[in-house]
């Protein structure tokens, strides 16, 4: 009889416990506090069912800055929007269980890993002035706009990207940018980086192209009869056709 009740006690701690998310760093649980998600109380954890349902997360008037970690955003399994600017303490955000996640904003963070590797979802994703050193899209194939500007990023694989409409990659690394697969691109800016050559020949929708600032010896602009906007300067070329 007694081993009967004990396991029903553990049956049912365990249907409380799981019935809560784990909000480890105290900063993330005061914005749900005083967003009226959570209870007053300081106690790691928040009800699952009150953030199962926020389609919207903004974290705005300073709540952001000293967050250091959004451990229990994988229970917010609805949420379609996130952004979160200018947060001093955060290095790392994996979003990959918010499947639902249509736009994400983490500018000017201390990011050195985003995972968006199963956000099918993404059609805008904004993550410039992190730390970011590498970034997977290849699940992201709805993304029609991607900054990423001022990263550390020493490549970047566009080739699953079919929808991007606009790109920003200035001030990083990178030595290579293939841009062939994504032939309803209408903006380009990648100043700043490393790139020794530019082939945007199946980018005939292109209307703004910036290369400033990077080693281009050769550019063939003759097909991108629709580019309206353009800036190369700071290269070393040697043939422009």
């Amino acid at each position: 009889m007694k081993q009967i009740l004990l396991f029903f006690f553990f049956i049912t701690s365990f249907v409380t416990y799981s019935q809560y998310t784990l909000i480890p760093d105290q900063n993330f649980e005061w914005f749900l506090i005083r967003n009226g998600y959570d209870s007053g109380n300081f106690d790691g954890k928040v009800l699952t069912s009150n953030i199962n349902t926020i389609t919207k997360l903004d974290f705005i008037n300073g709540s952001q800055n000293f967050i250091a970690s959004l451990k229990g955003i994988e229970d917010f399994t609805a949420l379609t929007e996130l952004i979160i600017i200018d947060g001093s303490l955060l290095t790392s955000l994996d979003v990959s269980k918010n499947t639902a996640l249509t736009k994400l904003i983490c500018s000017r963070n201390r990011l050195t890993s985003l995972d968006v590797s199963k956000n099918i979802a993404l059609t805008e994703l904004i993550c410039a002035g992190n730390m970011l050193t590498e970034l997977d899209l290849t699940k992201s194939v709805a993304l029609t706009l991607l900054n990423c500007t001022q990263n550390q990023l020493t490549s970047l694989d566009l080739s699953k990207n079919f929808a991007l409409n606009a790109v920003g990659c200035d001030y990083n690394k990178l030595t290579i940018l293939d841009t062939s697969s994504n032939i309803i691109l209408k903006e380009l800016s990648c100043s700043a980086n490393l790139l020794t050559s530019s082939d945007l020949t199946k980018n005939i929708l292109l209307s703004n192209f910036s290369c400033g600032n990077n080693k281009l010896t050769t550019l063939e602009l003759a097909k991108n009869i629709n580019l309206k906007g353009f800036s190369c300067e700071n290269n070393n070329l040697t043939r422009w056709v």
